[in-house]
């Protein structure tokens, strides 16, 4: 059979919701409707802020209007970076930052900077809890949680070699718009140490037709998969 990654992913969860730990009826959220959700939790997360008087926001709102915020923080909710919704990291991130400012020649204003970047974080962490619990509310799965899920569900031992054995052999076609994700999620249906040893795997692609950069595809992993050695890896 024939599937984009995500109709794949859908079709493994809707066979594995148990597993999943989801909604075995769950509705999977377009592009369009992912981002009017992200929209709703920006505007609910900014609206609650201001009831409580957040000082992060109301300092933020010393140097930028609304308007710039809401567009920082919808530039930081579509971002395919994990991290970003990731607290432990986050504060890392935050720490080395400051660390580095203090050799900077005008350490105030890269201080305030940093500061600033932190609470877009911190505000921005506020909207994605908001963003997953309507999402869970409601039985939706969006495009990332597919990939991610997915992936969770090919962790366990059993279903991963009920899913090898139930694909016996795998074609990716158009490659250069792959990214890490999903080479996970593909080596894991094969042999993740040498996904090609088996004679199961074929891609195609090139890289200069990529076309989903803006998607968080990742070209330079097909390239960089050309030059890795794989036992009896053909190349042509």
């Amino acid at each position: 059979s024939f599937s984009t990654i995500d109709g794949f992913c859908a079709t493994v969860l809707r066979d594995m919701p148990l597993l999943a730990k989801i909604d075995p009826h769950f509705t999977v959220l377009s592009a369009e409707e992912s981002a009017l959700r992200r929209d709703d939790a920006i505007d609910d997360t900014l609206r609650q802020l201001a009831h409580a008087t957040d000082t992060r926001y109301r300092t933020l709102l010393l140097y930028y209007s609304k308007s710039q915020i809401k567009r920082f923080l919808q530039s930081l909710s579509s971002s395919q970076a994990p991290a970003l919704n990731n607290n432990t990291h986050q504060e890392t991130l935050y720490q080395q930052a400051l660390k580095s400012s203090q050799s900077d020649s005008d350490t105030q204003v890269t201080t305030q900077s940093i500061q600033w970047t932190k609470a877009l974080l911190d505000i921005n962490e506020k909207v994605h809890q908001l963003y997953q619990q309507t999402k869970n509310q409601d039985g939706c799965l969006d495009y990332h949680d597919l990939l991610s899920k997915t992936n969770d569900i090919l962790m366990h031992q059993d279903a991963r070699r009920y899913l090898q054995q139930r694909y016996a052999y795998i074609f990716v076609d158009e490659f250069q718009d792959t990214n890490t994700t999903q080479w996970e999620l593909v080596q894991q249906l094969c042999d993740p140490f040498s996904p090609f040893s088996p004679k199961k795997l074929c891609i195609v692609g090139d890289i200069k037709q990529s076309i989903y950069r803006f998607r968080g595809a990742e070209p330079y992993l097909f390239k960089s998969l050309l030059n890795t050695s794989y036992p009896d890896h053909e190349t042509r």
